[in-house]
């Protein structure tokens, strides 16, 4: 398993691979738990992170208690790295 995570960190696996399910499915599990903590505002980021490779590198996910901080980071995902804003 380590094995296949560096390979594929380096680009040498592609993004499909049969690992797809069970990261998806604990994601799924880990938002579910922290939904049932109380953090009832959440969101993901999409696309994934990946390198330069294409490979994948991590998930960013939002967690929050209060619909505000969501508000605020819907914002923030609304600004592309160089600092332009999206249209509506």
């Amino acid at each position: 398993m380590i094995y296949r995570a560096a390979k594929q960190s380096i680009g040498e696996f592609s993004s499909s691979t049969p690992d797809d399910g069970r990261l998806k499915s604990f994601v799924s599990a880990f938002r579910n738990k922290l939904k049932a903590a109380g953090f009832d505002y959440q969101d993901e980021a999409v696309p994934l992170f990946t390198n330069t490779k294409n490979a994948r590198m991590y998930h960013l996910l939002y967690f929050s208690h209060d619909k505000a901080g969501l508000k605020i980071w819907n914002g923030i995902k609304g600004i592309a790295p160089g600092g332009q804003r999206k249209l509506l």
